[in-house]
């Protein structure tokens, strides 16, 4: 790590996990009351939760849509079908259950790159940036990094480079001063490597030619 001037790292599936929790199964509804919801059935908050969640499946994957991705409020507005005095409520019920939790030897494995080079985060999120802090904050990591780049500020998702971009004008580093760690070939390792940066591909994934380095996970990164 003593190598690079900053390693910018990826969020979900590749220091934070758990998060997405979007199958059949999910009782929406608990969250929905948690968050302070009240007026809505059973049956219109699992639908409407569904319903925004199927539609930015859809969009996720639409090219047209990586330089100007629809916000929350946008989904929920749209195709929530809820009075919008109950969208705050669908937006913190979604929140809850998309944000996942830092694990202590994740953490650790940050705190141990800082001490090295700059970190920062550039992430695709779907929830408001300051649910994705209050887990930072909470597991520590939020104290030792230099930047934090969502996918919501920025309006454009990755593999869109204004992510990227954001990240290095924040931590002041040229790409070939970088390393990018992450879980997607697609959304992380690719775009990096095209800005110039040098990547690092997390997880069980086949690494074929794309990356230039491979891992289990990032605790690899502190030995």
């Amino acid at each position: 790590m003593a190598g690079y001037r900053a390693v910018l790292f990826d969020m979900n599936g590749t220091f934070m996990f758990g998060g997405d929790r979007f199958d059949p199964q999910q009782d929406y509804y608990t969250s929905y009351r948690a968050v302070g919801g009240g007026s809505l059935s059973f049956a219109d908050v699992q639908s409407a939760v569904s319903a925004c969640y199927a539609a930015f499946l859809r969009d996720y994957e639409d090219p047209r849509l990586v330089e100007c991705f629809p916000s929350l409020a946008d989904f929920i507005t749209t195709h929530s079908g809820v009075p919008a005095s109950e969208h705050e409520a669908i937006a913190m019920t979604i929140a809850r259950h998309e944000v996942g939790k830092v694990p202590a030897w994740a953490a650790l494995a940050l705190r141990s790159v800082a001490e090295q080079s700059a970190v920062a985060i550039v992430s695709n999120v779907w929830a408001p940036s300051h649910c994705w802090k209050e887990e930072l904050i909470a597991s520590g990591v939020a104290p030792i990094l230099a930047a934090a780049i969502f996918s919501t500020e920025v309006g454009a998702i990755k593999p869109s480079a204004r992510p990227f971009l954001a990240a290095l004008d924040a931590v002041g580093a040229f790409p070939d001063e970088v390393l990018f760690v992450g879980d997607s070939l697609e959304r992380d390792i690719l775009p990096a490597r095209k800005l110039g940066m040098t990547t690092c591909l997390v997880g069980t994934s086949t690494p074929g030619v794309a990356a230039d380095f491979h891992i289990q996970s990032i605790a690899e990164l502190a030995r």
